[in-house]
């Protein structure tokens, strides 16, 4: 049942990793549907369900076996969690910095600007 388990959390966030890649911030839910007491949810940030996620896949990491300590099956395996989570992570990594860097104003983007502005110049 544990499997399981690692299992529904695996396609969980590959089903949300989808989602957010193809539309950004979206509506999110990590209670039960039967507990909710507002099924019209508003947008949820991509970084928190990012978090989210990523803990959950570490969680997952416990519950599956590794490919070669089960026969072949064609199920998840730790393997495949592993390499979700570090998609996720590196996903998660790069919404964060550049949404911070572009709403802040910071450093990188004023740098950049003056980059472009020298070499259109010469």
């Amino acid at each position: 049942m544990q499997r399981l388990y690692g299992e529904a959390l695996t396609l969980r966030a590959q089903f949300y990793f989808e989602l957010i890649r193809n539309w950004g911030d979206v509506p999110a839910s990590f209670i039960p549907s039967i507990d909710q007491p507002n099924l019209f949810l508003e947008k949820t940030d991509r970084d928190v369900i990012y978090d989210s996620l990523i803990a959950d896949l570490k969680r997952a990491e416990d519950l599956v076996p590794w490919r070669t300590e089960v026969s072949s099956d064609e199920r998840i395996t730790k393997g495949a969690v592993k390499a979700l989570r570090a998609r996720l992570a590196l996903y998660s990594g790069g919404t964060h910095f550049v949404s911070r860097a572009i709403w802040s104003g910071g450093p990188i983007i004023q740098t950049t600007i003056k980059l472009l502005a020298m070499n259109v110049m010469r």
